[in-house]
């Protein structure tokens, strides 16, 4: 089976010895380019890509080189708009359609509490390299602790709980991923709450 590199991962190996590494003979994707160049070398110099190149090229000047024939590298995807609170099987919204009878959403979160790092490395073998999660419960802050502390994870920024209009009771287990504001001064008082915890951003 063909595999797809993380290349983000070699990039960072590599950066803390500051020595030339090449990738060599891989089917590399450029995606900005519109194009696919086979027998590629990558020519990595410290930290930085100093060459992308086709066909068979002068070794002594490639450094520490890994074959990568039979092998595809891209650039990390991201991921703009995920939730890790949710598992995406059919018990992870019980206000969408309540299956509380069948699976507890008390059980669904521990689950997809407990099984974050399996997320992580899910990612990572799609070649998505970071991700943003624009609405949950506060334990996505330790989330994005625990990818931002783990080699294999993609890199994680959080917004925390949904600021909204309405409420959505059936989710709140005592920390609600969608927290409803009814006037000014509930929106600033939550804001300066979420704002303790240094989200990436405000939903």
């Amino acid at each position: 089976m063909k595999i797809f590199l993380c290349l983000c991962v070699l990039l960072v190996a590599t950066a803390a010895r500051a020595e030339k590494l090449s990738l060599v003979g891989a089917t590399v994707i450029n995606p900005a380019e519109g194009k696919v160049l086979p027998n590629a070398t990558i020519v990595i110099n410290g930290d930085k890509i100093e060459a992308v190149v086709m066909g068979k090229q002068n070794a002594a000047a490639l450094g520490k080189q890994i074959d990568c024939k039979d092998k595809f590298i891209l650039p990390g995807y991201i991921d703009t708009h995920i939730h890790f609170f949710q598992s995406a099987d059919l018990f992870t919204r019980p206000d969408g359609a309540d299956l509380n009878s069948v699976r507890p959403y008390k059980e669904e979160v521990a689950w997809v509490k407990s099984h974050v790092n399996d997320v992580f490395a899910r990612y990572l073998r799609c070649g998505i390299t970071s991700v943003v999660d624009v609405g949950g419960p506060f334990w996505n802050f330790e989330v994005c602790k625990t990818a931002n502390a783990t080699a294999k994870a993609p890199r994680v920024a959080v917004a925390g709980p949904l600021i909204s209009s309405v409420s959505r009771e059936k989710l709140d287990l005592g920390d609600p991923p969608i927290v409803k504001i009814d006037n000014p001064d509930q929106a600033r008082d939550f804001v300066r709450k979420l704002a303790a915890q240094n989200p990436d951003l405000v939903k």
